[in-house]
């Protein structure tokens, strides 16, 4: 794998075949895992299975997403992917609660998802999970207790349980490929993460503690949800996303829509600037008392504007968190 973009005008990869996969993304495409050197960080490439059925493209590429944004947190955290996005997450004090959490923000989207933590899973968050009766592809965790590994195989045959070790420190030498016809895109991980000394609270208002606490978990929660994206976020939880839309009022409207009535009093993040004040009002008029977003629209005073009128608070972070 290129450690670096500077090295030269080739790159070697020299990947080893370690697995073949159910399938690729579809039942009809072969798919395979090739492997690299083992990083210092939590990996699903490395991961030991200790249970379920072979593993899908689909299955490594979304336990990936899931492990990738619970690296994010200190706390014991959550993160409920489906097709690479994060329908649940969710931050708390011990592990059986940031699951639950997680859980509840979209219980419709949990099924079927890949679900990751980054505490080990012990008994309390094992019960936890079986509890939900509903079926989960694959869990990830740096690792599972013996009682808890025994009550998570004991329902479930098929679910595919990884052990990834522990998160460790993310490897920032490392490159990200996406493979193109004829070709590869190599850029640099996105690992920029709270870089606060260069936010900017832009609004009249400025954030309460618990509105910052909460902005700053949808950010890093934003920065992980396909583009466009837009979540809204209350308590250190995910109450709705709205991801890999072509514009974001759209994506606005579905994240609402996701949270519902829990939108009154929540906080909202988009990865990108708002080119017109239409995707905040929207935001705005359903509840939400603060928003983050990168700023940097020729109309910004427009939708800061809309945000003073409203009494809510806006931070510009200056750096936005395109996914594709």
């Amino acid at each position: 794998m290129p450690r670096s973009l500077k090295k030269g005008p080739f790159i070697d990869l020299h990947l080893a075949k370690k697995q073949d996969l159910r399938y690729g993304e579809n039942p009809h495409q072969k798919g395979a895992l090739y492997v690299d050197t083992q990083p210092a960080e939590a990996s699903v490439a490395f991961a030991q299975q200790l249970h379920g059925k072979e593993l899908s493209y689909i299955n490594l590429l979304d336990a990936d997403g899931a492990l990738n944004t619970v690296k994010e947190f200190d706390q014991p955290a959550a993160c409920i992917v489906k097709h690479t996005t994060p329908c649940g997450c969710a931050v708390a004090d011990d592990l059986p609660t940031a699951f639950g959490r997680a859980y509840d923000g979209d219980p419709l989207a949990a099924f079927g998802g890949i679900v990751a933590l980054n505490k080990p899973i012990d008994l309390a968050t094992a019960e936890r999970i079986v509890a939900v009766d509903k079926l989960l592809e694959v869990i990830v965790a740096p690792q599972f207790a013996d009682d808890a590994l025994h009550l998570l195989r004991d329902p479930w045959k098929n679910v595919g349980l990884l052990a990834v070790g522990r998160m460790g420190t993310a490897d920032r030498n490392e490159m990200h490929l996406h493979k193109i016809v004829g070709g590869y895109l190599v850029q640099e991980r996105d690992l920029l993460g709270i870089d606060e000394p260069n936010w900017k609270v832009a609004s009249e208002r400025k954030p309460t503690e618990q509105e910052m606490r909460d902005l700053k978990f949808a950010w890093l929660v934003c920065k992980h949800t396909k583009s466009n994206a837009i979540v809204v976020c209350k308590d250190g939880m995910l109450l709705g996303a709205g991801a890999g839309q072509m514009d974001r009022p759209s994506a606005a409207r579905i994240a609402l829509g996701k949270a519902g009535d829990r939108s009154r009093g929540s906080v909202a993040a988009s990865d990108a600037f708002f080119p017109f004040p239409d995707g905040p009002q929207l935001l705005l008029s359903a509840g939400a008392t603060a928003i983050i977003q990168p700023g940097g629209a020729v109309r910004d005073q427009e939708t800061i504007d809309a945000v003073n009128r409203a009494g809510a608070a806006m931070v510009l972070t200056g750096q936005r968190h395109f996914m594709h």
